[in-house]
């Protein structure tokens, strides 16, 4: 499957939540979803430089592009689609003068590294009036802020510091790069500081960009999709908490009825997705940095499910007219049932047609290399031409097992939550390999003269030797893939009831 004819798309992740989204799509990448985009370019706006999802999100995404450098895709769709820094992208005309802060996936918000609130604002040197206006608007708690953690769940401050962004070079490095009919995807949060203030003041610079701005009239008038989650965590009370969980639906109302006027009122998306879940686990408060590490939530699990309905969507649902969707569309999810236990059966039927076969290889694949492959068994003919140095080297043992991990433990952290998604269960035995996906039902097979449901690690090698019949000789690294993915495509074919 190509995906060169697929447009470009500019993914802004803001906030906390815009990488755990992020990271969530990340897997369903792997996993070989088919997300319809050339390149999607992730652009992560967060002050707090050390935020532990940040930095998990950030750790995830280049091992993706570590392992999907070294293969091929000719029979193999896992890693299919291609994640771009920004400061990678070519522009067709560029004198050299336009410069990127980003480093990697991030992009710097000046002024943020270090320092307070109160110092961005130079409030120190500024009299009279002024002074008196700011001092009704910010308290002094928030003037002492650090900034380098974060805005704490005030809107009002983040919006100060990031009215600054549009007119970073950053933000024309991106507009330099922005091609006729590229897509721009928007995931923040409602109910903080940095998404709540973030969001719409880049949908206003995008939809109203400066003048003298490159591209600007492509930008203006680009297709343009958002989620915007509602709460679907909490916080514990705690005397030393800059935030309180208490405010966050007070919050989440006035920031709905400021978008209703101000982002749909006026027609400035095209799509705009909502998503929020009742059923919250609380989370001990930290100050942010490397401590803030959210357990993985079928929420964002969702959220990154609407950057792939956004880019299946055509052409001609996501016109633009002088900065105005001509056709805005509107979109929440629900799910199958008020279950606390979340599997494959409870999602929608385009969700199932969009995840299940990819995810359920990927798991089977991901199964098989964890649990059973510490050396090449010698009596498989899969096995042959491979030697235990595959299995010792960068590819195998630092980059796929690595990222594996990873896969592993986002998987099992939603399943954690008070509403939890668990379509597999990883504790299965390889003897009991039928069971391995919850609350599905499997073909009865043949095995001698009965028709039976189990399946094990011999059927696994089974196909896996088939696979090599159709593989034939590649390079090892494009070999082992297209291996896993061919043998688990017929499993699913073969065994799986749909």
């Amino acid at each position: 499957m190509s995906n060169y004819n697929y447009p470009k798309l500019f993914l802004f992740c803001i906030g906390g939540t815009g990488s755990r989204v992020l990271k969530a799509l990340t897997f369903l990448a792997a996993s070989g979803v088919d997300i319809k985009a050339s390149k999607i370019i992730p652009i992560i706006i967060d002050p707090d430089s050390a935020n532990g999802d940040v930095t998990r999100t950030i750790e995830i995404l280049n091992k993706y592009r570590d392992i999907r450098l070294e293969m091929g895709f000719d029979k193999n769709q896992f890693f299919q689609t291609e994640f771009q820094t920004l400061s990678s992208l070519d522009a067709a005309a560029d004198d050299g003068s336009l410069k990127t802060t980003a480093q990697g996936f991030r992009f710097g918000i000046d002024g943020t590294k270090e320092g307070r609130f109160r110092e961005f604002l130079a409030y120190d040197q500024i009299q009279g009036g002024n002074k008196a206006l700011l001092s009704a608007l910010f308290t002094e708690e928030n003037l002492n802020a650090e900034l380098k953690v974060g805005f704490k769940g005030n809107p009002h401050m983040g919006s100060i510091v990031l009215n600054r962004f549009s007119e970073s070079d950053d933000f024309k490095f991106f507009a330099s790069r922005f091609n006729e009919n590229d897509r721009i995807f928007i995931v923040s949060s409602i109910f903080g500081g940095t998404g709540a203030a973030g969001f719409p003041l880049l949908v206003k610079n995008l939809r109203s960009p400066r003048v003298g701005l490159k591209n600007q009239e492509r930008i203006k008038n680009a297709s343009i999709g958002a989620i915007t989650v509602k709460p679907y965590f909490s916080v514990k009370s705690d005397t030393d908490s800059k935030v309180n969980a208490g405010t966050f639906i007070s919050k989440t109302k006035a920031a709905l009825e400021y978008y209703h006027k101000n982002l749909s009122g006026n027609h400035s998306l095209n799509a705009l997705y909502y998503i929020g879940d009742t059923e919250t686990l609380d989370y001990n408060y930290n100050e942010g940095e490397q401590d803030q590490k959210n357990y993985a939530h079928l929420v964002e699990f969702i959220s990154a499910l609407s950057i792939v309905d956004f880019m299946d969507t055509k052409d001609e649902k996501l016109a633009t007219t002088n900065g105005s969707a001509q056709i805005p569309v509107y979109k929440e999810y629900g799910l199958n049932g008020d279950v606390k236990d979340v599997h494959f059966n409870h999602l929608g039927r385009k969700t199932i047609e969009r995840v299940f076969q990819p995810m359920t290889q990927y798991t089977y694949t991901n199964y098989y290399i964890q649990n059973n492959l510490s050396g090449f068994p010698n009596n498989q003919p899969w096995t042959k031409g491979f030697d235990n140095s595959f299995l010792s080297g960068e590819f195998f043992s630092q980059d796929l097992r690595q990222f594996n991990q990873r896969f592993l433990e986002w998987m099992q952290e939603m399943a954690k939550n008070e509403r939890g998604f668990a379509p597999f269960n990883f504790e299965v035995g390889s003897e009991f390999l039928h069971t391995l996906i919850q609350g599905v039902q499997q073909k009865k097979k043949r095995r001698g003269i009965f028709k039976k449901e189990d399946w094990d690690l011999n059927d696994f090698n089974g196909y896996l030797n088939s696979a090599a019949e159709e593989v034939g000789e590649q390079p090892d690294i494009k070999r082992f893939m297209s291996l896993f993915y061919q043998a688990t495509e017929a499993i699913f074919n073969d065994r799986i009831q749909k």
